[in-house]
Formats: structure tokens, sequence, C-alpha cells
């Protein structure tokens, strides 16, 4: 937990400093996770840059990030959802694990969980493709999210510090985009939080959130994980759930 404050660049040991952006020893772990990194790249710029895959190896894709970002300033470090930013902490978590972050993550959790039927792409720089194209199966994602409902215990051991459980699916940062409404939303590490209605009681909603209608919702007054597949532009998972499920499991308790 105390790492968390501390600048990504005090693990990346691999990186050119003197190419780094002003302002990038600002960017913490803390950051990173709830997408407050402050780093702010060009879309076309960042795209040519990412052209020469062979360039991307190691920690080289976390280089081109603090190097060629405007400068950060506190300013600069409000959410924006961006791919760097988890692909900045999964590579920390690679420096510092023994091994890789991939066979750390199957060994002190997949496998320790019984989750064995998986799938999650490797990006070119040698590291789980951070925030995206993870692939598993409803049940497994029930796993998820019962583990958030246990508090990072899982049969009996604690996987996740409780603390950091507690962060990451509390309110970090508050989230903001043009083209969907956030009000009453909030995020934490890769989680997000919301609460919904049943009659006048409100339940809070924490849940991990993948494109196209992909959850794993955890909803501890209830002792309830829902995992929901889907894929739809226009998604109402949650007004639905609202609506048609949690009624079903308030009622019952």
């Amino acid at each position: 937990m105390e790492d968390l404050d501390k600048p990504v660049t005090s693990f990346l040991k691999g990186l050119d400093r003197k190419q780094l952006v002003k302002g990038v020893d600002l960017v913490t772990l803390n950051h990173a996770m709830s997408m407050q990194s402050g780093i702010r790249i060009d879309k076309e710029k960042l795209s040519v840059l990412l052209e020469n895959q062979e360039q991307l190896t190691g920690q080289e894709l976390a280089q081109i990030y603090l190097s060629h970002s405007k400068p950060i300033t506190p300013e600069s470090q409000t959410y924006l959802y961006q791919g760097s930013d988890p692909m900045i902490a999964m590579l920390v978590l690679d420096a510092v694990v023994p091994g890789s972050a991939s066979d750390f993550i199957k060994k002190e959790l997949l496998e320790k969980m019984g989750i064995e039927i998986y799938h999650w792409k490797e990006a070119v720089s040698g590291v789980p493709q951070a925030g995206s194209r993870a692939m598993m199966t409803s049940r497994s994602m029930v796993k998820w999210g019962t583990l958030v409902l246990n508090k990072g215990k899982w049969n009996g051991h604690q996987l996740i510090p409780e603390a950091f459980i507690t962060k990451a699916t509390g309110k970090v940062a508050t989230p903001t985009d043009d083209d969907f409404d956030y009000t009453n939303f909030s995020y934490g590490y890769f989680f997000w939080r919301t609460p919904l209605k049943v009659g006048d009681k409100k339940y809070i909603a924490k849940f991990g959130w993948g494109g196209g209608g992909q959850y794993v919702i955890s909803i501890e007054d209830l002792d309830l994980v829902i995992a929901i597949t889907g894929r739809g532009d226009d998604d109402k998972t949650l007004d639905l759930i609202e609506r048609r499920i949690l009624p079903v499991f308030a009622l019952s308790t």
C-alpha cells in the first residue's frame, strides 16, 4: 500500500530519464491506476509512435508515453480514460515481481482461484495487454466478483490485501466523458461504483466494466455477484439490472 504514492519512474529502472518530459515524477501508481496520470498525447501522434512495434519491447512503451506527453502538472492530472495508464501500471508490476507479470498473475491469482480457461492477449512489450483483451468464462467472472465481495479473500486465504480492495473499489477519481453521463459514478483502480435503486433504498454496485457490455458486479448489501456478457453500443445493462434483477434479491432480504 505504501507504494501507491511513489512515482512510477522509481520502479521502471530501464527508462532513459534524459528523454522524459517535465513533471513525469508527479505520476504515481495511484494516478496511473485511477486514470489520472496527466499523460496527454495527441491521438494521431501516438498512433504514429506505436506503429514501430520493434521499439515497444520491455519498458520502451512506458518510455514513449512518458517522453512524448505534454508536460505533466497537477492541473493535468485529472481523469481521462486512456490506454497509457493501465499499461504503465502493468509494466510496473512486471518490473517488481519475481519472473514476469503474466506468470505472477497466473500463479498468485488465477491458479489459486481455480481459473484455468482464459486468454489474455500479450502486448508487444511482453506483458498482458492491460485495460483490455482479457477473456474468460462467466463462471470465472463470478469468481472475481466474489473476491471483491469477500474483501480479497479466497477460500480463507487473503490473496489481495483488504485495504487495497477497499481503495480499488472506492472513490479515487470522478469520471468524465463527453458522450456518457457519469453523474453518480465514481472510479477507483480500474473499478467503477454507482448506486442502484430499488424503491427508496440504494445499493452500491462495485464493478469491472468491459467494452460492449461486459460486467462483473458486486453488491455487498445483497451478498450478490452478477456477471454479464454482452455486446452492444447502446449499453443499458445497469438500467436493466436496476429494474429487473435487483428487486428480486432486495425483496428476499
